[in-house]
């Protein structure tokens, strides 16, 4: 569908020149953009990496603008984002990477455990703030819609942690892992709001689809209008799902 849409959209031959510009959003780390994906035939989103990573790097994709998502990881190379991420942060967000089974393990490393109490709800704002990649995107998201201001910001971050703590009750590490991951979602939105972006396809887990989805519905009174599941939607997943749809809405679980 994507590679067909692109093709349909910069074909003068059907559309004339009603090219449509679109902002396509794939869950995809700045230092995966290089990595060529050759086993990925069982995750269909490394084959959407794989087949945008040049849209991205070379920006030769007409009416098409692709963009990296995913803050947790930059790329090593990049000085400018990578070298101002604190150590205890890029060492977290490397354990969650790993299998969630093991990201346990970040409890046994002090260079995480003396900057990092997740029982304090200072340090888990630090997750989104201590990331100046995250930061300057909802800084100059602020410039076009005050929503962005960052303590408004911070408040809303640790609503969302506060329900992933609730849906994980006595699984610490889920909230925390999941709380981490959220951070990307909050990058992204914010990147919309300051890009002022008009047509929109995100490409991601759905996890984070289901948050952008409330999070732009609650907060920025954005309308849904409507919802699909697709086919291979997996129905078990319903039990830790955080959000529901009531009377057009996007609202939390109870």
């Amino acid at each position: 569908m994507l590679y067909n849409l692109l093709s349909f959209n910069s074909d003068k031959s059907i559309i004339g020149n009603n090219h449509i510009y679109i902002d396509l959003m794939i869950e995809f780390a700045q230092k995966d953009v290089n990595t060529i994906f050759s086993n990925f035939g069982d995750l269909q989103i490394n084959v959407i990496r794989h087949g945008f990573s040049d849209c991205i790097k070379n920006r030769n994709c007409p009416y098409l603008h692709v963009h990296w998502i995913d803050p947790i990881i930059s790329d090593v190379s990049n000085n400018k984002h990578y070298g101002s991420i604190p150590i205890w942060l890029i060492k977290l967000q490397l354990k969650s990477l790993q299998l969630i089974s093991i990201f346990h393990t970040w409890k046994y490393d002090k260079d995480i455990t003396d900057f990092f109490d997740p029982t304090k709800e200072d340090d888990i704002i630090k997750l989104l703030t201590s990331n100046p990649i995250v930061m300057k995107e909802i800084n100059q998201a602020y410039l076009k819609n005050n929503l962005f201001e960052i303590e408004n910001i911070k408040k809303i971050f640790l609503e969302r942690f506060n329900h992933l703590k609730k849906k994980f009750s006595g699984d610490e590490d889920m909230g925390i892992y999941s709380i981490l991951r959220s951070v990307m979602d909050f990058y992204t939105i914010a990147r919309i709001i300051k890009l002022e972006m008009k047509n929109v396809i995100f490409y991601g887990g759905f996890s984070h689809s289901e948050y952008i989805s409330y999070f732009l519905n609650k907060y920025d009174k954005f309308d849904l209008i409507r919802q699909e599941q697709g086919i291979c939607y997996d129905k078990s997943m319903d039990t830790i799902l955080v959000y529901e749809i009531k009377d057009g809405n996007i609202e939390v679980r109870q």
